[in-house]
């Protein structure tokens, strides 16, 4: 696809109603508080068991009453409730509350950041590796009819490994790495059960650099890097390198452990974390390689910085994006890009909150009351 095709994105002109409508009624404190009130009881019957199991656990080691704390952090500073517990909000004061980026203020403002007229230009892989196929730099088989399954099962059989995705979705959710070894047979079942559920694209296993299998051999060990696209500069908030720990997948939400970089050397200044307070958390060694995790230094680490901001700069028209980068032997190589990143991921492995760096770009509608005094104190 051209660089002037680029240059001329076209909105989606059918979405996008609902959640300007959503954005239009949070700008007021009331809006927040009527909007937070309607969405509170799905949010707690839907994440049910993972809550009482946060609780639970928050009780045995001495924090009482959390569940009811976090409903009241929900309102006051739009902190989900499992981001609460995942976060550690039981044990931070309301200073320390008041510096994290919540759910409901990223939501705000990606929803201003990424307008969902654009969501077609993230939401669907195939697209994407099409349009993004100078920087995803493997090969991809897309398939969504039964008619193509024997040409999809060819077409694994000559690789050695392959990844599955479904078509749509995010966060690792239905990622899975398969081996030609399964043979015609079960390689048939298995992605003719699959295409009953989504349709699928089905990618090349990315060959990583040797440096990053010595982390952990097992998942290709990626780098989380997000950016802002402001008065046409490309401004880099954050960088965390992203562990395998006992999976194929390297996402906090699967297991695996992030590490904070420092932009500017791309040496990891933090240990590996992950995100279920209910296991250890912190980690100086991987738990399963020994290799140490601070300290260690990403390879192509200014190839990979220009490419982000090239990549940002020919999706001008979403104006924040989480990109997931792997490094393979001959340098970076796009795995993925997130219009909704997560903030876990942007501010777990710093282990503190991050509005400051986020509020300069940032409409001042998103914030809750408490934010906006904290800000004010913070200057």
């Amino acid at each position: 696809m051209s660089k002037k095709t680029f240059n001329k994105l076209s909105p989606n002109s059918k979405s996008g109603s609902y959640e300007n409508l959503v954005h239009t009624v949070r700008k007021t404190r009331f809006g927040k508080w009527v909007t937070d009130l309607l969405s509170l009881p799905s949010m707690l019957y839907k994440s049910r068991r993972e809550i009482a199991s946060f609780r639970d656990y928050c009780e045995k080691i001495g924090y009482k009453n959390t569940l009811q704390d976090a409903i009241g952090c929900f309102f006051k500073y739009g902190c989900g409730i499992q981001q609460y517990y995942k976060h550690e909000f039981f044990e931070k004061n309301e200073k320390e509350r008041a510096a994290w980026i919540t759910f409901r203020l990223v939501n705000c403002f990606l929803r201003k950041a990424n307008p969902s007229q654009y969501n077609y230009l993230v939401n669907d892989k195939v697209q994407v590796c099409k349009r993004m196929a100078e920087f995803i730099k493997r090969d991809f088989f897309p398939l969504s009819i039964s008619e193509e399954l024997e040409q999809a099962v060819e077409w694994v059989l000559i690789k050695s490994e392959v990844i599955v995705k479904p078509r749509y979705g995010g966060e690792g959710k239905g990622v899975e790495i398969i081996s030609s070894n399964m043979g015609t047979e079960r390689l048939h079942q298995y992605l003719e059960k699959r295409l009953s559920q989504d349709s699928l694209i089905i990618e090349e296993l990315i060959a990583q650099h040797p440096k990053m299998s010595e982390l952990y051999p097992r998942s290709v060990n990626t780098l989380r890097i997000q950016t802002v696209l402001h008065n046409d500069e490309v401004h880099i908030l954050g960088a965390v390198l992203r562990i395998g720990n006992g999976s194929r997948i390297d996402n906090m939400t699967t297991g695996g452990l992030a590490a904070a970089v420092d932009l500017g050397s791309g040496i990891v200044m933090s240990e590996g974390y992950g995100i279920d307070i209910r296991k250890k958390l912190k980690y100086s060694e991987h738990p399963i390689t020994g290799i140490t995790i601070p300290g260690f230094e990403i390879p192509f680490w200014q190839e990979t910085l220009e490419m982000v901001k090239q990549m940002a700069r020919r999706l001008h028209v979403l104006k924040s994006l989480g990109w997931d980068i792997a490094i393979s032997p001959k340098g970076p190589v796009l795995v993925e890009y997130n219009r909704i990143w997560q903030v876990g991921t942007f501010q777990i492995p710093y282990k503190r909150g991050r509005l400051e760096e986020l509020a300069t770009f940032m409409d001042k509608s998103c914030l809750y009351p408490v934010h906006k005094k904290y800000l004010s104190s913070s200057k």
